[in-house]
């Protein structure tokens, strides 16, 4: 069925050849079939490049028109960001600084190491009473146990938190 409605498999020829005096560590026949698929690659996807034609060769008739910044009454999409390195910015790192989340001096892949330990995704704002309480709770995980790494602190934390909110939403 497939073969009347696709057609046959391509088959294409490559001529591969080995020089008399060429000295190889390959054994002398597997050389000339790999030039020999190498050159039925190259005539099977022999594509031209930076030249627009259709399939019959002809040209294409086109125009090439320089690209546009959107007017100003069209609104700009804004894509949310995937990566907490994408969202995170001086306003964020000042915020955390300001409430004692973490040192003046940190450096941006810490807090975007910490906001990935998050239960917050990229892009979400997690300057709110909600998000500070779990910095705190974080925090004084860390700050109980030296020995908790920041994983298992970070999933204590969101324990805690999570626990908050429902014992909040229960009231």
């Amino acid at each position: 069925m497939i073969p009347q409605v696709i057609g046959q498999r391509p088959y294409i020829e490559g001529i591969g050849y080995l020089r008399a005096e060429e000295r190889t560590k390959m054994d002398p026949t597997q050389v000339a079939m790999k030039r020999a698929e190498a050159d039925a690659l190259k005539r099977r996807f022999d594509l031209p490049f930076a030249v627009a034609t259709e399939p019959n060769g002809n040209f294409i008739d086109a125009d090439f028109v320089e690209a546009s910044a959107p007017a100003a009454s069209e609104p700009a999409i804004t894509i949310p960001p995937t990566e907490w390195a994408d969202a995170v910015d001086e306003e964020d790192m000042a915020w955390m600084v300001e409430k004692r989340i973490i040192p003046p001096d940190s450096h941006p892949n810490h807090v975007v190491s910490l906001l990935k330990l998050s239960p917050f995704k990229p892009g979400e704002d997690f300057k709110t009473e909600r998000g500070l309480r779990w910095f705190k709770l974080y925090r004084g995980t860390r700050d109980q146990n030296d020995k908790t790494t920041p994983v298992q602190a970070a999933a204590i934390a969101t324990d805690r938190w999570k626990g908050e909110g429902s014992s909040l939403l229960s009231r």
